[in-house]
């Protein structure tokens, strides 16, 4: 059921504003961290980090706001994960580990290699069931990045550990 306010107006969902400033304040952290990494690349090969960086920062900072503004800060109200299926905790924290696992498979196995695998193994790990639309979609991606990387910016990637 739904809360309701005496006046009929529906209660702002304060567990779900406070999860999504939680989430605004995890990705500003991010996106600082991106922008300094990139800002420390050697020439002029952090300019695409720094963007991306900046792009992150303007969206993690405009979730924050929004969630500020519906009570997220609010002292009355349910906890943080309230309301919120143990199965959405499980789904979040396997794709914590798998971005974690991905980070550190990029240099030993390659940029394409690995961003394949991740497509292909994270998805049915946090429930998804559709093999074929999951495969299609990770040889899609990796298409899309390479045409980006390596055509469109000339970028050098970590190389694939079958090509050395």
């Amino acid at each position: 059921m739904d809360p309701v306010k005496v006046d009929g107006a529906p209660e702002a969902d304060t567990a779900g504003a406070r999860r999504d400033l939680l989430g605004g304040v995890i990705f500003a952290a991010l996106a600082v961290a991106v922008v300094v990494f990139g800002a420390r690349l050697p020439g002029d090969s952090g300019i695409f980090p720094v963007f991306i960086g900046l792009v992150l920062l303007v969206g993690a900072i405009g979730s924050a706001v929004t969630a500020i503004r519906a009570g997220a800060l609010s002292r009355s109200g349910p906890g943080l994960f309230a309301g919120m299926d143990p199965g959405g905790l499980r789904r979040m924290a396997i794709a914590a580990v798998g971005l974690v696992a991905y980070a550190l498979a990029l240099r030993p196995l390659g940029y394409f290699t690995t961003t394949l695998i991740i497509l292909i193994a994270l998805p049915p790990l946090i429930g998804y069931r559709r093999p074929g639309l999951i495969l299609v979609n990770a040889m899609i991606t990796t298409a899309l990045l390479y045409a980006v990387f390596i055509l469109l910016f000339d970028r050098p990637l970590p190389r694939e550990f079958f090509l050395r």
